[in-house]
């Protein structure tokens, strides 16, 4: 993948995490992309619906007819 194709499809993932997680969280969440990886500022539940959504967009990529790399395992930290 190219580095530009990988940058816009990062800044899709911060848009649709911050639309999609970051207003139903109780405490205040913030979602940057930094490279290849997630810097995601929440509360255990706020990393608990983030890793909800990415499995579900895992779950779709294993289901679209085109082979899919094998996805790297991303552990997200718990919350200081």
């Amino acid at each position: 993948m190219t580095e530009q194709t990988r940058s816009g499809r990062m800044s899709e993932l911060v848009l649709l995490i911050e639309n999609a997680v970051a207003p139903y969280t109780a405490t205040g969440m913030s979602v940057r992309a930094f490279d290849t990886k997630l810097i995601i500022t929440a509360d255990e539940a706020g990393h608990q619906e983030v890793a909800k959504v990415i499995k579900m967009l895992r779950d779709k990529d294993d289901t679209s007819p085109e082979p899919q790399k094998p996805a790297k395992s991303t552990a997200l930290p718990a919350a200081p």
